[in-house]
C-alpha cells in the first residue's frame, strides 16, 4: 500500500509540473492578462451558466448535483482505492485531513487545468487545428500546443507529455491495485485464504497482472466510443460510481434495505447502459445541440504548408427530430451517474416496502446504532403505514446470540493453515 501511495505522489507531482510548464510559459511569453481578455471575448469565463434542462451538456446544475450523486460521490465517499487510501491513515483525524489535502491538491490541477485550455485558446482563436482537420481529436490539441511554444526549450514538451502519461499511469494503478484486492477478498474470499503465503502473494501478482491486459483491452474499446476522453470517462464512470454511491448511502439513510433489496443497484447499471449505449448509437438531436451553450470554432486563420488558406464550405448539419427517447440518451454525461444513483435508490425503496411485511428482520446493536445510521427509512415506512416496533425494534436474535455467531463465524473464516 505503502508502495502505491508514493507511487501517486511522485507521478501527481509530475504531472502538475508539466501544467505548471505551460501555465508560466505561457505567462512569461505572453502575460496571463492578454490570455484571459481573449477568453473573455470568446465566451469562456461564463462560470455559472444555470440551466435545468438536463440535457444542457455543462451547467452549474449539472456540475453540483451531477458530480455530488455520481463520480465525485462515490470517489470520495466509498470508492474502494479512496477508502484503502484512508484506512491506513493512523487515525480518523489523519483520515480526514487527507480528504481535505485532496480537495485542495485537485483544486490546483483542475486550475492549472483551466489556464492552459485558456492558452489553447488564445493560439488557437483564429484557427482550430482539430476542426481544420490537422488533427483527429480535439484530445490532440494540448500535446500539438506543447511542440509548438516549447519549441526553443527542448525537452519541456516531453516533461507535458509524460506529465500526462503519469496521470493516466496514477488512475491506472490504483485501480488495478483495488481491484486485485477486491478480487482477493470477496471473489476467492476463504479459498484464498487456504492457499500459503507464498501462493497468496503469487495468485496477487498474477490478478494484478490479469486487470492490467483487461485496463489496455478496454482502452483500444474506448476509441469506438463517441466524444472525448473526460466524457468518455465520467460516463462510463458513471454507470458504475452511481450505483455503488447508492447502496453505501441506502446503508446510511435506510438501514432496513436489506441484501436483496442491495442487489437493485443491478436495475440501476442496467438503465445507466441503456443511456450510454442510445447515445452511442442515435444522433443528437438539432435542438439538444443548438440549447447546449457551445462556442463555435475559427478556421478562418488557418494555411496549408503551402500557404493556401484554409478553404471555408459550410455545411448545414443533418437535422434530427428530438424525442422523449432521445432526450433521455443524450441527457449530460454528469448526470448519468445520478441517474444510476436514482433509479438504485427508488427500485430499493419500493422493493424494500414490499417485502417489509412478509419476512422477518434482525438486527444487531451496531445496525440500531444512531451513530452509525440516520433512521430516514424508518420515519418514511411509518408514515406509509408501517409500525416502526414491528419490524425494528422486536427481534427474535438478541444481542448476545447474534455477536456469538459473528465470532464463531470468524474464528472459521481464521482457522486455515499458512
Amino acid at each position: 500500500m505503502k508502495a502505491v501511495v508514493w507511487t501517486d505522489v511522485v507521478q501527481s507531482l509530475w504531472m502538475l509540473s508539466g501544467l505548471l510548464a505551460v501555465v508560466i510559459l505561457t505567462h512569461l511569453k505572453i502575460g496571463y492578462g492578454k490570455v484571459f481578455e481573449m477568453a473573455k471575448l470568446t465566451g469562456r469565463t461564463e462560470f455559472f451558466r444555470s440551466s435545468w434542462d438536463p440535457t444542457v451538456r455543462d451547467t452549474l446544475q449539472a456540475y453540483l448535483i451531477g458530480k455530488f450523486f455520481g463520480v465525485e460521490g462515490y470517489a470520495f465517499g466509498c470508492s474502494q482505492n479512496f477508502v484503502q487510501r484512508f484506512l491506513s491513515c493512523r487515525s480518523l483525524g489523519h483520515a480526514k485531513a487527507a480528504g481535505y489535502m485532496a480537495i485542495g491538491w485537485l483544486s490546483i490541477i483542475l486550475m492549472s487545468c483551466l489556464f492552459t485550455g485558456y492558452t489553447l485558446v488564445y493560439y488557437y482563436e483564429k484557427c482550430d487545428p482539430a476542426a481544420a482537420g490537422f488533427l483527429d481529436s480535439t484530445d490532440q490539441l494540448m500535446p500539438f500546443l506543447t511542440n509548438f511554444i516549447f519549441v526553443e526549450y527542448p525537452g519541456l514538451s516531453a516533461i507535458y507529455i509524460s506529465g500526462a502519461f503519469a496521470g493516466s499511469l496514477s488512475s491506472v494503478s490504483s485501480f488495478i491495485s483495488s481491484m486485485a484486492n477486491v478480487i482477493m477478498t470477496d471473489v476467492i474470499g476463504q479459498r484464498a485464504l487456504k492457499l500459503g503465503k507464498v501462493k497468496q502473494v503469487l495468485l496477487a501478482k498474477s490478478l494484478t497482472i490479469l486487470t492490467g491486459f483487461v485496463c489496455i483491452g478496454f482502452a483500444y474499446l474506448s476509441t469506438l466510443l463517441k466524444g472525448g476522453v473526460i466524457e468518455v470517462v465520467l460516463s462510463i464512470g458513471g454507470i458504475i460510481a452511481g450505483p455503488i454511491y447508492a447502496i453505501f448511502m441506502m446503508g446510511v439513510f435506510f438501514p432496513l434495505i436489506e441484501e436483496i433489496s442491495a442487489f437493485r443497484l443491478l436495475s440501476g447499471v442496467a438503465v445507466c447502459t441503456w443511456c450510454y449505449i442510445g447515445r452511442n448509437i442515435y444522433a443528437t438531436p438539432t435542438e439538444i445541440v443548438e440549447n447546449s451553450f457551445r462556442i463555435a470554432v475559427n478556421t478562418d486563420g488557418c494555411t496549408f504548408e503551402n500557404g493556401t488558406s484554409f478553404p471555408i464550405e459550410p455545411v448545414d448539419p443533418e437535422f434530427v427530430e428530438n424525442s422523449l427517447i432521445l432526450s433521455f440518451y443524450h441527457i449530460s454525461y454528469h448526470f448519468i451517474g445520478t441517474l444510476g444513483f436514482t433509479v438504485t435508490v427508488v427500485v430499493s425503496f419500493l422493493t424494500a416496502l414490499i417485502v417489509m411485511g412478509k419476512r422477518e428482520f434482525h438486527y444487531n446493536k451496531k445496525q440500531r446504532d444512531g451513530k452509525l445510521h440516520c433512521f430516514v427509512f424508518s420515519d418514511l415506512a411509518q408514515k406509509c403505514g408501517y409500525k416502526p416496533a414491528d419490524f425494528w425494534y422486536n427481534s427474535s436474535w438478541d444481542d448476545e446470540t447474534h455477536e456469538k455467531i459473528i465470532d464463531e463465524q470468524k474464528k472459521e473464516a481464521f482457522t486455515t493453515d499458512f
